[in-house]
């Protein structure tokens, strides 16, 4: 049987302490990586919940709007205007989206 000499065994002593201290640093990171990972997982669940109701929200603020102008709401637009959202008049009727271009005098649509 063959026995090592001191400067080996501590050589091979260092580099298993060195091996040690990186896997504990790895599970450490990983854990980190987990909580992480669990926090983006929450945000991104909200941005799609929040995506799912931004029609309703839209629909919400529409019907609020055409109320308030309906019936000369001045509370009504001054909070939706605290919001930043400007009413237009009921009378001045905006374009739907995907509508046909409009023609011209001479026929020609723009």
């Amino acid at each position: 049987m063959r026995v090592i000499s001191k400067w080996q065994f501590w050589l091979l002593t260092t580099l298993g302490s060195v091996a040690l201290l990186l896997v504990i640093a790895n599970i450490v990171m990983a854990n980190g990586n987990l909580l992480r990972q669990s926090e983006i997982n929450q945000r991104q669940q909200f941005v799609q919940q929040s995506l799912q109701l931004e029609t309703l929200y839209k629909e919400i603020v529409r019907a609020l709007g055409e109320l308030a102008t309906k019936n000369n709401d001045e509370q009504v637009k001054a909070l939706l205007a605290s919001q930043g959202l400007a009413i237009a008049p009921a009378s001045t009727p905006t374009a739907a989206v995907g509508s046909s271009p409009t023609p011209t005098s001479d026929g020609k649509k723009k």
